[in-house]
């Protein structure tokens, strides 16, 4: 899969498919979710959550699970905690108060955005150059290290 930036959004795709991770809505090939539920397009499983703080998306998409999270003051409660399941791609709104969430989550590779997502990246000691795309390896979800993809 590869990550990038498509109108101030961070985008997923792979060969045949385009995932956009807006502001309050994914899109899935011209199919917008932006309503609690479950759906299904073009082999993408999506679980959308309605809660307090905003919408919470859980993704299954090429055999990883992406969690899409666009609050930094989510509490990460036991129910949050199944919601997610287990974390390959984590792509959430990069600040100071969002560093919990990530430590909560356990993420294989991460994906701050906003404008400021350097901060989340320095709070964690990250010293990660910004790329304009980046395309995930096996390796990236194997082991107990995470990664960091900073997109700009």
């Amino acid at each position: 899969m590869e990550l990038y930036e498509k109108n101030g959004y961070v985008a997923i795709s792979s060969e045949k498919r385009e995932i956009l991770l807006g502001n309050g809505f994914i899109e899935i090939e011209g199919m917008k979710l932006d309503f609690p539920g479950e759906y299904e397009k073009s082999g993408v499983l999506v679980h959308v959550m309605d809660h307090p703080s905003g919408l919470l998306f859980s993704l299954r998409f090429e055999d990883r699970d992406v969690a899409y999270v666009e609050t930094d003051e989510l509490e990460v409660t036991e129910g949050i905690a199944d919601f997610f399941r287990d974390v390959d791609l984590l792509v959430l709104k990069g600040t100071k108060n969002a560093v919990k969430l990530f430590e909560n989550l356990e993420a294989r590779l991460v994906v701050p955005y906003g404008e400021e997502k350097s901060a989340f990246l320095t709070a964690l000691g990250q010293n990660v150059e910004p790329v304009a795309k980046y395309k995930t390896k096996e390796l990236d979800f194997e082991g107990e290290t995470t990664g960091f993809v900073y997109l700009g």
